[in-house]
């Protein structure tokens, strides 16, 4: 005979459902590259795609649903699937502030919702004002912009290192608007950068050349 805890877990497993499935209406028109969910409000999703270009959405509704799914399995939900959720906003590809060609990577700062970064085939990494959907500043670079990263640390420097398909690692100073320092350890083209939760000195960097520094 199964033991009160078998008989627990069983009970459990069998009222576990998925939530309902919320379909994003998605703009672009080719492979999505990098999404990202804000830190602070944990609500707005970016998105960027080979297409060039950028998407905003709320997920508010998505998240609702997850945390909805066990009151709605045990009365029997309401039937019909959600709503899809349209972005909020779309910056095409090219103009006077969108990318020329493919993003690679978006990325919230870490502490407020009021400004993005996004960085791509185009040699550069944007910062974006989201009350306007204007970039507000524009780091360059000697190749593709594959990642970006800034600490999330709260009081931490403001840097933005960039992967770069050049083998290098760009450090961007927000507050300054410029550059300050060229980390050169990769082989090959740098594909992923993120700054350590715990001390905002320490950068961790990985590349094609099959290296992690």
């Amino acid at each position: 005979m199964p033991s009160l805890t078998d008989q627990v877990r069983s009970h459990r497993a069998s009222r576990l459902c998925l939530p309902p499935s919320h379909q994003l209406v998605s703009p672009h028109t080719a492979p999505v590259a990098s999404i990202h969910i804000d830190p602070t409000e944990q609500r707005y999703l970016l998105s960027g795609g080979a297409d060039g270009q950028l998407a905003l959405f709320d997920a508010a509704p998505c998240l609702a649903a997850s945390a909805d799914t066990a009151s709605a399995a045990g009365g029997g939900g309401s039937g019909g699937g959600p709503a899809p959720v349209k972005p909020l906003a779309v910056i095409p590809r090219g103009g006077g502030h969108g990318h020329q060609y493919s993003v690679r990577s978006v990325l919230w700062y870490p502490h407020d919702t009021g400004m993005f970064l996004s960085s791509g085939m185009d040699d550069c990494v944007k910062v974006w004002d989201t009350n306007v959907l204007e970039t507000v500043c524009e780091f360059s670079f000697p190749g593709n912009v594959n990642a970006t990263a800034m600490s999330p640390l709260p009081n931490a420097h403001a840097l933005v290192a960039g992967a770069c398909s050049n083998s290098a690692v760009l450090l961007c100073d927000l507050v300054s608007s410029g550059q300050t320092h060229m980390l050169c350890a990769h082989r090959a083209s740098v594909l992923a950068v993120k700054w350590s939760p715990s001390n905002e000195s320490h950068l961790f960097t990985a590349g094609q050349d099959g290296s992690v520094f």
